[in-house]
């Protein structure tokens, strides 16, 4: 009766005031040339359904997946999309499914990258539902708004802290499944270690270890924490020794000649390696940290690439740089995927290693060798022992 009275009220309502008429030019040639949709306001239906307000919500969200999946305005969905969704939210806003796979469409089909109006839609669903139990998908469908692949590589330190800082609420809601907060858990810290600073690179260590330490959580994720510990507390380290030489160069007025040593140890990151500072111009790196980044280009270019380059031309490239030639050819005129512009550079460089000079490459064998001190083996020694809950080394002989 309820659905009877909503289409009889529709239609009255069309009469009146006319249909909402949308002119297609690019699908004139399939011959759709008019085409219409009218749908009343959520306060209008509200009147109409009797009071059965989630019967009104499903009928019209029964009506929105029809208008998703057809033809009709087709590339120009979201404006009228978002009318579905907001009448869902005002008919019945403890729907949490339904405004978890709302956002998610609004996100596909919004054109502006920064999707402001699909974070808005977020937000609303969110302040109506802040005690419901479910209301943590929510909070992470909104960070997911901001973890798929930027236009701009350099924007990713932004969006990840943006995401995580999204997210976070969600391991705070009770309604949240314990298997899923350890999942989150590690992502958010992992988001934060990519939005690169001092602090977040603290935070992240310090959640990265609890899950390396808890026993409830399975291996491979205990794992996966520990390596990602290595890198969040080395870059942590980074950090802070940068801080202590720009103030000794305050002080002084200039950089001092070595980072200071105890009992003829100097300090190492979090992988083992002594930390590297330059005197001249007080820069300060880890290089475990480069060992991680000179592997995951290496193995890019290993395993996608140059088998690439070999199924077009029958062989392998003679040098890294005719490797590099291919790459930019192949990614002319587009921009290259995150993966490859994150291990790669933005100018697709295929020749200079993360540890320094060129990558060491056999085009007999169509094999890139990296040095033995960061061999895997090595690079992971002390990932067991922050699974273990013991602290890894601060110190190291030179």
């Amino acid at each position: 009766m309820a659905m009877a009275l909503a289409v009889s009220c529709q239609t009255a309502l069309d009469v009146r005031r006319g249909w909402i008429e949308d002119q297609d030019k690019r699908w004139k040639k399939m011959g759709i040339s008019e085409q219409y949709l009218y749908l009343p306001r959520g306060s209008v239906l509200r009147y109409c359904s009797a009071g059965n307000h989630a019967l009104m919500a499903d009928f019209v969200y029964l009506s929105s997946l029809q208008y998703v999946s057809n033809e009709f305005r087709r590339g120009e969905k979201f404006d009228l999309l978002k009318k579905f969704y907001d009448v869902i939210l005002d008919l019945d806003p403890h729907w949490i499914s339904a405004l978890e796979q709302a956002g998610t469409i609004l996100a596909a089909v919004e054109r502006d990258p920064r999707k402001p109006r699909s974070e808005a839609f977020y937000r609303e669903a969110i302040r109506k539902n802040l005690s419901h139990p479910d209301v943590w998908k929510l909070h992470i469908g909104l960070g997911y708004l901001f973890i798929f692949p930027p236009e701009d590589p350099d924007d990713v330190p932004r969006l990840s802290a943006k995401a995580a800082e999204c997210m976070e609420p969600a391991l705070e809601c009770p309604g949240m499944p314990e298997e899923k907060r350890h999942l989150f858990r590690q992502f958010i810290a992992r988001l934060k270690m990519e939005a690169g600073t001092p602090e977040r690179f603290a935070a992240a260590a310090a959640k990265l270890a609890e899950e390396a330490r808890d026993p409830r959580n399975p291996d491979v994720l205990r794992e996966t924490s520990a390596k990602d510990y290595l890198y969040a507390e080395s870059m942590y380290m980074v950090d802070r020794w940068k801080a202590f030489v720009e103030e000794q160069k305050s002080r002084t007025g200039h950089y001092p000649e070595s980072l200071p040593a105890k009992d003829g140890l100097v300090p190492c990151d979090a992988y083992g390696y002594p930390i590297e500072y330059d005197p001249a111009t007080g820069a300060v790196a880890s290089r475990g940290v480069k060992a991680r980044a000179a592997h995951g280009k290496a193995g890019l270019l290993s395993k996608i690439y140059l088998p690439a380059f070999k199924n077009v031309k029958g062989r392998f490239p003679s040098s890294l740089r005719e490797l590099q030639e291919f790459v930019r050819e192949l990614w002319k005129g587009r921009t290259a995927d995150i993966i490859t512009v994150q291990q790669l550079g933005k100018d697709l460089d295929c020749v200079s290693s993360p540890l320094g000079g060129e990558l060491d490459y056999s085009p007999e064998t169509g094999e890139i060798r990296l040095p033995q001190d960061v061999a895997l083996d090595l690079l992971w020694r002390n990932w067991k022992d922050v699974a273990a809950g013991r602290n890894v080394p601060k110190w190291t002989r030179p």
